[in-house]
């Protein structure tokens, strides 16, 4: 529409007798001439030629020349910058330069020279196939090439590649050596099924000698059988590159994959020269940081002649490579907490306390980030998609109940508002306003008495005199409700304060009720108390991001190092649940029920200027000590 009410302005301007001038100049034809350019009207420019240029060039093929030309570069708009010329004479001649836009070379001129002959009515172009590029003639093509830029690679703290572009393979089959009965042995060697090789084989653009591409694998892996493919008659390697990844499945979320566009992300890509065809990140940090780790694609605009061979450049414009990253994680702890995780569903994060740093993250179950870069097939993402979530990053958008893990809060509340003495004692009873306590020793106990044995009765006793406005208040101060300014997308931890019962507040005291938490959350909030700033860290996993607090609280440095203490203690202590079997360590344990079948298993510790939270799930009996003792295996290796 919009290049239909270009073209009647123009006829509206140039048609003798409608403006009012009875001949235009040929600057102005000139004008009108690129101007229908520009919106298309190659039919109009036709009849706009000297009668000897159109016995040179046929409509048809003046028309579509300009047609597919202007389409393979992407025009956008054309305007003429300058013109010059003879003032005399039925025939003269002009000099101008065309400022072009297009899709491809964003900007870019080109300069001409026209004889212009007077006809009838109006001035006429001689034109040649030289005016729609100066070096273009006849015979030759214009050819548009799209380079792509290498991408980027993510790399740990260390310079180690998590990311990057290495040797790969390409395995594909010739149709006119193969046999249909192999078709089974090169599923089971490749991965693809009998199904998917066979609807490789049957597109139409396949030919008997064609190389059909069937999977693309790591080098090494198609190493162990390359002897096996070499037996199967039109099966052939060959060497590429592609995206490669070094990390294990619990660190896939964070790091992400690359894979081909999906509608959605190729509408979010397109305007940067995204095709269909290509791939981009697609979680975590390939994801996120898409456009600087992809670099510019750049253009060729050029000239080949009749036999296909490239004879010269018109334009282009340089590709630019993507720019590495440099995060926050270690590899080489990342693979401890693997290890000790061995498996086990869930979450575990190390970050620093001082600086907000996260140095290692795990969430279970995950995926081999390479099968959706090299090429995935329906039985291999089947396998994937049908565990627990695997694309949720459990530690930065999993919401959990922390259990008792939230109790030192319940206590730095109780400082702040002054309700809590952590000196004085009582025996709380086994049972007290239908709330249970684990068993313990007999005898009265106090705060760090309750903090070493997880008393419920005490926490939700303390609780009650801080009453549910400042419970609410100092929850904002730790960050309930408030969205981090993190890198990766993460969830807001939340209380739920629709019921305001005194049960519900006192099953908040423990962690439990409506309140849920992120792992990431959760540290940052033990992070308060290690830094003993009264401040809690901004998470960073980009070397040298700004490192700002993420928010400054009102609570006393002397109490944070009270509760500092308490969890020394309680930690310390082999009699204590949250027992840490190594110096130096302070922590909490923390159990939560989900449901009947569904039940959290959580450890919180800080030592060596980190935090590291575990964060476990399963049916009963699964509890905290499963947590614990993952946790003093990573202590153990971190300090061997």
């Amino acid at each position: 529409m919009r290049k239909f009410l270009i073209l009647i302005l123009i006829f509206g301007m140039f048609i003798p007798g409608c403006s009012g001038d009875s001949f235009p100049t040929p600057s102005e034809v000139l004008s009108r001439f690129v101007a229908l350019w520009e919106a298309g009207g190659y039919d109009q420019m036709y009849d706009m030629l000297t009668e000897t240029a159109r016995q040179r060039t046929d409509r048809d093929t003046f028309v579509e020349r300009y047609r597919l030309i202007s389409e393979g570069i992407g025009l956008e708009s054309l305007g003429v910058a300058e013109v010059a010329g003879d003032e005399d004479g039925e025939r003269r001649e002009l000099t101008y330069t065309l400022a072009f836009t297009t899709s491809t070379v964003p900007e870019f001129t080109q300069t001409y020279s026209v004889f212009m002959e007077q006809g009838e009515e109006s001035w006429l172009l001689d034109w040649d196939h030289e005016h729609i590029f100066p070096v273009l003639t006849a015979d030759l093509r214009v050819r548009v090439e799209r380079v792509r830029p290498e991408r980027g690679s993510i790399y740990d703290r260390n310079g180690m590649p998590l990311a990057y572009n290495g040797e790969v393979v390409r395995i594909g089959l010739e149709p006119r050596f193969l046999n249909d009965e192999d078709l089974p042995r090169l599923s089971e060697l490749v991965g693809p099924s009998v199904d998917s090789i066979e609807r490789s084989l049957s597109e139409g653009w396949v030919q008997p000698d064609s190389f059909v591409p069937i999977r693309t694998m790591r080098k090494e892996l198609a190493e162990e059988i390359r002897d096996e493919l070499a037996s199967i008659p039109g099966v052939h390697v060959r060497a590429s590159t592609g995206r490669l990844y070094d990390i294990p499945e619990s660190l896939a979320t964070t790091i992400g994959y690359m894979a081909p566009l999906t509608a959605e992300r190729l509408a979010q890509l397109e305007q940067y020269g995204y095709r269909s065809s290509d791939q981009a990140g697609m979680l975590g940090l390939e994801y996120v940081f898409e456009r600087e780790l992809a670099g510019e694609f750049g253009y060729r605009i050029f000239l080949v002649d009749p036999n296909g061979r490239d004879i010269g450049t018109i334009v282009e414009l340089p590709v630019v490579g993507g720019k590495d990253i440099q995060t926050t994680l270690d590899i080489d702890l990342q693979l401890i907490l693997d290890e000790q995780m061995a498996g086990q569903q869930g979450s575990a994060l190390a970050m620093n306390y001082a600086n907000g740093e996260i140095i290692a993250v795990v969430s279970n179950p995950g995926f081999d980030s390479n099968l959706f870069s090299l090429g995935i097939s329906s039985a291999e993402y089947n396998a994937i998609v049908e565990q627990d979530s695997p694309f949720l990053n459990r530690t930065f958008n999993g919401i959990y109940a922390p259990g008792s893990t939230f109790k030192p809060f319940t206590a730095l509340m109780g400082l702040a508002a002054g309700s809590l003495d952590p000196t004085e004692a009582w025996d709380t009873p086994r049972e007290w306003q239908t709330i249970r306590r684990v068993e313990r020793p007999a005898g009265e106990v106090d705060l760090r008495a309750a903090m070493k044995y997880s008393d419920n009765v005490y926490f939700a006793n303390a609780v009650d005199a801080i009453g549910w406005d400042k419970f609410l208040q100092y929850s904002e101060e730790l960050g309930f409700g408030i969205d981090f300014s993190f890198a990766l997308n993460s969830r807001s931890s939340q209380i739920k304060a629709d019921d305001r019962s005194q049960r519900h507040l006192r099953d908040l005291s423990y962690g439990q009720g409506q309140m849920l938490v992120t792992p990431l959350h959760l540290s940052t909030m033990y992070a308060l108390i290690a830094r003993q700033d009264g401040a809690l860290p901004a998470p960073v996993i980009i070397q040298g991001a700004v490192s700002e607090p993420w928010l400054t609280t009102d609570f006393a440095v002397e109490d944070l190092a009270l509760l500092d203490e308490v969890l020394l203690a309680a930690a310390a202590d082999p009699q204590a649940l949250a027992w840490a079997g190594s110096e130096g360590v302070r922590g909490k344990t923390g159990t939560a029920e989900v449901s009947a079948t569904r039940q959290l298993g959580w450890y919180v510790s800080y030592f060596d200027e980190l935090v590291l939270t575990i964060c476990l799930e399963g049916e009963p009996p699964l509890g905290s000590q499963e947590a614990v003792s993952i946790a003093r295996g990573i202590i153990a290796e971190m300090r061997n």
